[in-house]
């Protein structure tokens, strides 16, 4: 397994794509349920599923045209905001057959404690405010418990060349 570290955005465009997230976090969660055990009740991230982040205008003027320089095919794109005492308990993306690649952006909050990849063994990686962190959908990763007072805000995405079942096409974008 490997990762691919790449200093994608400004700490201004950062700074205006965390405020886009905090702004609509309500609105998200009021679209359904929180679907994943991995993290606490009512998390912005259990709703992965519900709405793709590059809908809103603010946010795609900004990461889309970078996303293109680096990749083709569609990306569904999800927020995280993790509170102290929160967490991401070790998840991977994809199941046995799926082949695809995943990305997370750190964007605000305190940097501390990094984001977990379990290699053969665990390596914690630092967070850089814009820096996007590319890896395989097999790889597991966590966010252990945050212990700090501004939210820690962050985008995930699955970054697909096609997409198999033209039913969940509505969740991606194409880049």
């Amino acid at each position: 397994m490997w990762l691919t570290r790449i200093q994608l955005l400004s700490k201004e465009e950062c700074q205006t794509i965390s405020d886009c997230i905090l702004e609509k976090e309500d609105m998200v969660k009021s679209l359904g349920p929180d679907i994943y055990g991995g993290t606490v009740d009512d998390s912005l991230t259990g709703r992965y599923y519900l709405f793709n982040y590059l809908n809103i205008p603010e946010i795609n003027k900004i990461l889309k045209p970078k996303l293109q320089n680096h990749f083709e095919g569609y990306v569904q794109c999800w927020a995280n905001t993790i509170r102290n005492g929160e967490y991401i308990k070790p998840h991977c993306h994809g199941g046995p057959t799926d082949d695809y690649l995943c990305a997370n952006i750190f964007l605000s909050g305190n940097t501390e404690p990094g984001t977990t990849y379990f290699f053969d063994k665990p390596k914690t990686i630092e967070n850089n405010v814009g820096e996007m962190i590319v890896f395989h959908s097999h790889l597991v990763h966590e966010v252990q418990t945050y212990q700090h007072d501004e939210v820690r805000v962050s985008i995930g995405m699955d970054i697909l060349r096609d997409v198999s079942d033209p039913d969940n096409l509505d969740r991606y974008h194409i880049i």
